[in-house]
């Protein structure tokens, strides 16, 4: 998912959940993407246990939407 408003709170709230196991963030904003993932990170030993990290994907531009299943 991407780490703009909607994708970084998603991100937090799926970890808070504790749905998923892996949360996988993607943006053309590399430092942004980094920067939501340490505080995610962060917030794992006070939510549930997950592995949070950052993926490339080539070909990503602005404008291209992810999804999250």
């Amino acid at each position: 998912m991407g780490t703009g408003n909607a994708g970084a709170t998603f991100a937090y709230a799926l970890l808070l959940s504790g749905l998923a196991a892996e949360i996988v963030l993607i943006d053309v904003k590399r430092a942004k993407t980094e920067g939501e993932v340490m505080d995610l990170n962060h917030a794992v030993p006070l939510s549930h246990p997950a592995k949070i990290l950052s993926r490339r994907l080539p070909g990503l531009r602005p404008g291209i939407a992810c999804g999250a299943c």
